[in-house]
């Protein structure tokens, strides 16, 4: 049986007409064109898509009307990643508050107050963390004016995670301008680190915000191939737009490697947590990674925001789900329902929070 065939509600109860429900379905069916239909989480996972697109039907719908770039792939043959990072791209150092907070953060001696120190020092990076810990995010019931009183308040570790992830961000504010929606990019990252945290909070994982990072950093790869090779970023979108296979797979098929790849490359590189780069790394072959959660969160995490139709690119299909991730994390399908719930407006707070 497949989705469209299993029984959903009536057009009139979505207060839609029956033509609009008959697109959307058929909008939801090609985006779950690579699930496991008979698995519980993916018919969880397809009301959710219907829910969300129901919404706001308009702007659904038009998402697929989005074409390929028309390019000739003139550098043909696979791409050695190191040729990625050294070459063309230049991978920049991170920035000497992040070098000296991961000093910090390593320190078993430092305090809050080192770290306080450290972050107090970038104006920039303090108040960005300021707006974030007097958001919905957290939803302290007083105001937090201080850096030192945030550390305080939200954890040591807690906190560096997060300044780190945002460093990185910063970097690539403008990663391939002008070549993809540099905006939709950085929604699905905010709302697969926002979703990976929620899920790490319910299966009950330590330093949930640590998984926060993992997500919103888990497409960075995408982000520097498209800076670095902007011409077969453009040949890989088109690719996976003419065939209707996931862009992870097309950018195997034109370059030799995919994003999560890349991405991984660069967190080694910069020193990042280990656990944070494997998060990155093997966020869609979770099975890979044996040792730790992140991958496994990541993962689901990123199906989940792609189902709601939070995607980074034109490419819209949901990846199938690793039974072996679903099975590591130990949580149910009701617990994707308890992660939807309050999920848009955080997500809209979240979005104007980081997206200033």
């Amino acid at each position: 049986m497949g989705f469209s065939d299993k029984p959903f509600r009536n057009a009139a109860e979505h207060g839609v007409d029956q033509a609009t429900m008959d697109r959307v379905v058929s909008l939801c069916d090609r985006r779950f064109r690579y699930a496991e239909s008979d698995h519980p989480v993916s018919g969880v996972l397809y009301d959710m898509a219907l829910r969300w697109c129901l919404r706001n039907v308009s702007q659904c719908i038009a998402i697929p009307s989005s074409r390929p770039e028309q390019v000739k792939d003139t550098d043909h043959g696979p791409v050695d990643p190191l040729d990625v990072l050294q070459g063309e791209m230049k991978l920049p150092s991170l920035p000497q508050m992040v070098t000296e907070l991961q000093k910090v953060i390593n320190d078993p001696e430092s305090s809050a107050s080192d770290v306080a120190a450290v972050v107090s020092r970038d104006a920039g990076l303090s108040a960005f963390l300021l707006r974030l810990v007097n958001s919905a995010y957290y939803s302290f019931p007083s105001q937090i004016d201080t850096i030192s009183r945030a550390v305080t308040v939200v954890g040591t570790k807690q906190l560096s995670n997060m300044a780190l992830g945002v460093a990185v961000m910063d970097m690539f504010g403008d990663a391939g301008k002008g070549r993809f929606d540099i905006k939709a990019f950085w929604k699905h990252s905010i709302a697969v680190g926002i979703i990976s945290q929620r899920l790490a909070e319910r299966a009950g994982l330590p330093e949930p915000e640590r998984y926060f990072v993992c997500g919103l950093l888990h497409d960075l790869g995408r982000a520097a191939l498209f800076t670095a090779r902007p011409v077969k970023a453009a040949v890989i979108m088109q690719l996976a737009l003419e065939k209707g296979i996931p862009l992870y797979a097309a950018e195997a098929e034109v370059v030799g490697f995919d994003h999560a790849k890349l991405g991984g490359m660069m967190l080694r590189k910069w020193n990042f947590p280990f656990s944070v780069t494997m998060g990155v790394l093997h966020h869609h072959l979770p099975e890979k990674s044996e040792k730790f959660m992140e991958p496994n969160i990541v993962h689901v995490a990123d199906i989940m925001a792609k189902a709601i139709g939070l995607t980074a690119t034109a490419e819209q299909l949901v990846p199938p789900l690793s039974e072996v991730a679903w099975k590591r994390m130990g949580l149910s399908a009701a617990d994707l329902l308890a992660v939807e719930e309050g999920l848009d407006a955080l997500l809209n707070e979240m979005f104007s929070v980081l997206l200033q």
